[in-house]
């Protein structure tokens, strides 16, 4: 899909699911989780430091239960932009057929090797830097609406007390 063709695409899913042009970031989750009934939770992780992939969506699906991992020492602004590249992901999936631990290897390995590696989750979703996979591309593009979404809402805001980094505590 060309670049024009995956932003329009995008431009409308924003729009079918709900999300308006201005909102906060816990306004955002909280329609992402309407969408997939599900409770998502943030979790800043060291074990993401350095590594050439910077986020990752893990799901339990019996409990319904979405966790988005990122680096713990990246900027505040960084996760913001990974946390909103894993919504596009959740907002872009049809629930219940999210991408499952055998359908890409490299999932599975990164799992193992980085998150949890004495415990199998049922699906995950890994940021993989190759934006030549149509899968991440969009879910970039579906990011970067969020995201300016998220911006604009912050600067019209006229209370300054929710602090993003507030989401990604525990």
């Amino acid at each position: 899909m060309k670049h024009r063709e995956r932003r329009a695409a995008a431009l409308q899913l924003v729009k079918d699911r709900g999300i308006p042009d201005t909102l906060s970031f816990a306004e955002l989750v909280k329609l992402v989780e309407g969408y997939r009934g599900t409770t998502i939770k943030f979790k800043q992780d060291p074990r993401l430091n350095g590594q050439r992939v910077c986020g990752a969506w893990t799901g339990d699906p019996v409990n319904r239960i979405d966790t988005i991992h990122v680096p713990a020492d990246a900027k505040i602004e960084m996760q913001l932009f990974i946390g909103a590249h894993e919504l596009g992901h959740m907002l872009d999936e049809e629930v219940g057929r999210e991408t499952r631990l055998g359908d890409d290897p490299r999932v599975k390995e990164f799992l193992a090797s980085v998150l949890n590696p004495d415990r199998m989750i049922p699906y995950a979703f890994q940021g993989i830097d190759d934006l030549s996979n149509e899968r991440e591309a969009r879910a970039e593009a579906i990011g970067d609406l969020l995201v300016l979404r998220v911006l604009r809402g912050r600067r019209q805001s006229t209370t300054r007390d929710f602090k993003f980094e507030q989401v990604f505590a525990g």
